[in-house]
């Protein structure tokens, strides 16, 4: 999270938005984000439903769960809820017409594409005319 927020000036900079999901409580997203001196919003999202429609979260097995108590994370009092679910790591870049340009998801939260690949993801569509502002070219 602290690499987003490293070129979340550049983001807004191109005209784009970075908005992060969690499934914890707003309390402690706002917690979360003092604690890691993030700027750009996360977004609650209750008992992981949106993230669920989208088939985006996984089950913690049991011998993680053990890692995490052990360790004081209790994810159910975090997340408001019984469940020991969590959102898959998952960045989409959408353009201005919905249109998802960019997929990525991995269940291993360590993995994240480079920051620096977003940012130049997010040039070429500005180049391409996929902003606010500027005639939508569609592609074949």
């Amino acid at each position: 999270m602290q690499a987003y927020e490293e070129i979340y000036l550049s983001i807004k900079e191109l005209g784009a938005s970075l908005v992060a999901v969690s499934p914890m409580l707003s309390g402690f997203i706002s917690d979360f984000r003092e604690e890691l001196g993030l700027t750009f919003p996360i977004l609650c999202d209750r008992s992981n439903g949106y993230s669920s429609k989208l088939d985006l979260t996984y089950i913690i097995s049991n011998n993680v769960r053990e890692v995490y108590k052990q360790s004081g994370i209790d994810l159910p009092f975090y997340n408001g809820n019984e469940s020991w679910d969590l959102p898959v790591t998952a960045t989409f870049i959408v353009d201005i017409e919905g249109i998802i340009r960019f997929a990525w998801k991995e269940t291993d939260h360590t993995k994240r594409p480079e920051p620096q690949d977003i940012v130049d993801f997010l040039k070429e569509m500005k180049t391409n005319g996929f902003f606010p502002g500027q005639t939508h070219l569609h592609k074949p």
